[in-house]
Parts: C-alpha cells; sequence; structure tokens
C-alpha cells in the first residue's frame, strides 16, 4: 500500500483514494468535480467546478458522521464504525505520519509489529 499526499493542486482541491490491484484498479472519491483532466486530444473537461477547499469538499460527509454520532450517543445504538475499522484507519495514519518524518516507505505491518511489541 502506498499513501501519499501533496498540500495544493492549482486546479482545485483533490482527495481520492487509487487501488491498483494485479487483475484491477479502481479509484474512490474521484466524481465530476475533481480537477482531473485528460491530455488526448478529444478528452472533454468536467462542466463541474473543482472543489474550492476542505471544507467545500467534505462538509456534507461531516455533518453525516456527526449527526450519526449525536444519534449513537442519543440511541446508545452501536457505532457505524466498528472498532477494528477505527484501528485500521489509525494504523495507516500511523504509518503515513512514521513516513513522512522518516521520509521512507512505512509498511501497515511494520507499524502493527511495533504497537505488538511490549514497552521496556
Amino acid at each position: 500500500m502506498i499513501v501519499s499526499g501533496t498540500r495544493r493542486d492549482p486546479l482545485g482541491y483533490d482527495v481520492r483514494l487509487e487501488v491498483i490491484g494485479t487483475d484491477d484498479s479502481i479509484a474512490v472519491g474521484q466524481d465530476a468535480r475533481s480537477p482531473i483532466r485528460s491530455v488526448e486530444p478529444d478528452a472533454r473537461r468536467s462542466p463541474d467546478s473543482a472543489y474550492r477547499d476542505f471544507w467545500d469538499r467534505f462538509e456534507p460527509a461531516y455533518r453525516k458522521e456527526l449527526a450519526a454520532f449525536v444519534e449513537t450517543v442519543r440511541t446508545g445504538a452501536p457505532s457505524p464504525c466498528s472498532l477494528e475499522e477505527a484501528r485500521a484507519a489509525l494504523t495507516v495514519a500511523l504509518a503515513a505520519e512514521r513516513s513522512r518524518a522518516e521520509r521512507r516507505p512505512v509498511s501497515i505491518e511494520e507499524v502493527e509489529l511495533a504497537k505488538a511489541r511490549p514497552k521496556g
């Protein structure tokens, strides 16, 4: 797995996940407002404008997340995000942060092994 990030896209705000496997590839988060353009001579540009910034892109998602959290607390229902999913997301974030700090690729397995080792 490779997690990559940049700070600026002059065409507009862009966040997506691309998964490339041995038999296929997919992109998640790419929609009509993604500022991706083809250099093919006959390619058409999207008529939709790109996202201006983080809030423009994610406000609806954060509103839904907050509503789900409030409903979970209010009713005592199970969280839509399981503990295993939360831990997996944290592991990816820790690997990405270590990679940034140490300026090298860091695997998920490396972070999981470090969490499993007893301290001291």
